[in-house]
């Protein structure tokens, strides 16, 4: 074997190898991550047991974030806080938890943050168009084993559409409702739906529709309504996710794809000058 078919292998080797470590090399989150005061749209349709009936759609002043706080064993711990107050400032809803984030992956990883959870953060990196995942979403914080349902266009990004269906109990949260929880509990009964970013994992936005109910705490059966609500994030904040994720994008591509065509490209240029310096000889016409 030549020495330049050598040099080729080895270059091709190398090309491909980095192709395959910088596949991955940038992290899901740092831990400078904040996504602060995220405007969320939300309506509430409180029941009222003395009317008999739904109070009508009422807009609500929610703010959501996230935030690392602090980092253990490698391991970052991320804040999330969720506020809904009426427009008068009335409090309707309110908690703060704490995850424990693989900063590469975006997993939860149990034995850190308030609870054990095993899921993701938004959603997996690399995401396979059909691919499942599962994710806590602050308001109810059970798992919710999303489903994928469409690829969409947001603000000129392909995103993907995932969605699930699932029930939450929030008697720990809203204890402060009447009767709550000496004689009732609050059960709900959700819709999400999230759009990520396939390649980084980041959440572009989502939406939430739920029905609340009272329950009796002793047998578990639902007593009336308690609300009606809705969640989505509000256009400003899904274009700041898009620009965001873009960037991102284009660091990724530039580096998975760049350093390898760059090393492509170097090898085949010195294996081109080597094959050109061992031309050989012309050979000179003999004179009789």
């Amino acid at each position: 074997m030549s020495s330049t078919k050598i040099v080729a292998g080895i270059i091709l080797v190398i090309a491909v190898a980095s192709a395959i470590i910088l596949h991955d090399i940038f992290p899901y989150l740092d831990s400078g991550f904040r996504y602060h005061k995220h405007e969320v749209l939300s309506f509430d349709n409180l029941y009222s047991v003395e009317r008999g009936g739904f109070m009508g759609n009422q807009l609500s002043k929610t703010i959501f974030s996230y935030g690392v706080v602090d980092e253990k064993d490698g391991i970052l711990l991320v804040k999330s806080s969720f506020d809904v107050r009426t427009l008068a400032d009335k409090p309707i809803f309110s908690v703060e938890r704490v995850y424990g984030i693989n900063s590469a992956t975006g997993e939860h990883v149990p034995g850190y943050g308030d609870k054990d959870r095993q899921g993701y953060l938004f959603a997996p990196k690399n995401l396979k168009e059909g691919q499942p995942f599962t994710v806590w979403h602050i308001n109810y914080d059970v798992p919710a084993h999303m489903e994928f349902k469409a690829k969409e266009k947001i603000e000129g990004i392909t995103v993907y559409l995932y969605e699930a269906n699932f029930q939450a109990d929030q008697t720990k949260e809203l204890d402060a409702l009447p009767d709550v929880p000496e004689k009732y509990g609050i059960t709900l009964d959700v819709n999400l739906k999230y759009w990520v970013d396939p390649v980084t994992g980041q959440l572009i936005t989502y939406e939430d529709h739920t029905n609340a109910y009272y329950y009796d705490i002793k047998t578990g059966q639902k007593v009336s309504p308690w609300n009606t609500f809705s969640n989505r994030m509000t256009l400003p904040m899904v274009k700041s996710h898009v620009a965001k994720a873009v960037v991102d994008k284009r660091k990724i591509f530039a580096v998975r794809y760049g350093i390898p065509a760059l090393i492509a490209m170097v090898g085949t240029v010195l294996i081109a000058a080597s094959l050109a310096g061992k031309k050989p000889p012309l050979k000179r016409k003999s004179h009789k």
